[in-house]
């Protein structure tokens, strides 16, 4: 038995292949941009959450802010800040027998994973919006 194929002609081809060449080289900063600008939510919304505690360098809620495209919490003047988003129990009515700490850890901890969903519409949002709108700018015909 053979198989007869037919010659088959795309036209359009080498066009689509420089808009996807477009395409990938402004996604990189299209990405820093939207990512940048959701970390901002997400750390606004962490701050508010953040305790207030007087310190020699300012509170540790200060310390909550976007860097890059990451939401940070912490930094050099307050090391307890991981304790903070995750730590256990610590202090009168959580102690374990004679002064035995035993860490109640929280798997997603208290501030920035909350924070991120409460904002995850908005972020998921931006995303999408950025996604197409570069792809537009590619040249890319965009449905939706």
């Amino acid at each position: 038995m053979s198989w007869l194929w037919d010659r088959a002609e795309l036209h359009g081809m080498r066009e689509f292949q420089l808009a996807l060449e477009r395409f990938e080289e402004t996604l990189e900063t299209m990405g820093e941009e939207a990512g940048h600008e959701s970390a901002k939510k997400i750390a606004h919304t962490a701050r508010k959450m953040m305790p207030v505690g007087p310190a020699e360098g300012g509170h540790v809620r200060d310390t909550a802010r976007a860097d890059g495209m990451a939401a940070v919490l912490g930094g050099t003047f307050f090391p307890c800040t991981g304790w903070l988003e995750f730590g256990g129990r610590v202090g009168r009515g959580n102690k374990v027998g004679a002064g035995i700490w035993r860490p109640k850890a929280l798997p997603h901890g208290r501030y920035l994973w909350p924070s991120y969903m409460i904002h995850y519409n908005e972020v998921s949002k931006i995303q999408d919006d950025e996604m197409v709108e570069t792809a537009r700018q590619a040249g890319l015909e965009v449905d939706g």
